[in-house]
């Protein structure tokens, strides 16, 4: 019978990705393949060369969200949606953020979750694509994608622009809407700024959108 994974290894990889790591028999075998399961909790340091590799770190990102996701955080009044670029994300949120993606409803046209991770690494200020996202409370609730100025030029975005902006408060909603068409214009996108224009027209129409009270 082959080893399992240590629990060592277990509780420094909880620790890297924010949350108590569960892995089954078949997720086990994966992690064995990387030749790590003997790694033991006095030589847990070492995994940082584990999470240096980013193949690694975001399959194990998607291996635990995926198969549990977190529930979406009530809008309490307290609360406040945050809206950041990817630009401005760490390394390791970074590699987490293709799984989390799931948890709203967002899955690449084409490939998996690393050649989602890969097309997103090509975001740099002052050009497309660009990669809004909202956060509350620390948990991902909703995002603008804003990739070309001509549909299909990546099989992982073949669109020109993609959002749930119709799934989320009004007040977030246009508050990301008003943020994706500053980058467009930064960019040079004049064209894909009108569209998000049009937009904002129709969410403040009610067009196409959720219930207020249904909103994440």
């Amino acid at each position: 019978m082959k080893p399992r994974v240590s629990n060592g290894v277990l509780s420094y990889l909880s620790s890297a990705v924010g949350r108590k790591v569960h892995l089954g028999e078949d997720t086990q075998k994966k992690v064995r393949a990387c030749g790590y399961e003997k790694t033991s909790s006095s030589r847990c340091p070492k995994i940082l060369k584990v999470l240096h590799n980013v193949d690694f770190l975001v399959c194990l990102g998607t291996l635990c969200y995926t198969k549990e996701q977190e529930p979406f955080p009530r809008k309490e009044r307290s609360s406040i949606d945050e809206i950041v670029n990817y630009i401005q994300l760490s390394k390791k949120q970074r590699c987490l953020l293709p799984a989390q993606l799931s948890a709203v409803d967002f899955y690449p046209a084409r490939g998996s979750y690393l050649a989602l991770y890969r097309a997103m690494e090509t975001s740099h200020p002052g050009q497309l694509p660009q990669f809004l996202l909202v956060r509350r409370n620390g948990a991902l609730i909703g995002y603008l994608f804003l990739i070309a100025k001509q549909e299909k030029t990546s099989k992982v975005f073949p669109w020109r622009a993609i959002s749930n902006a119709d799934e989320l408060p009004l007040s977030t909603a246009l508050s990301l809407l008003e943020q994706g068409i500053t980058l467009c214009r930064q960019c040079g996108a004049d064209h894909l700024a009108q569209q998000l224009l049009a937009q904002i027209d129709a969410q403040q129409r009610g067009i196409g959108r959720r219930p207020e009270h249904l909103c994440r």
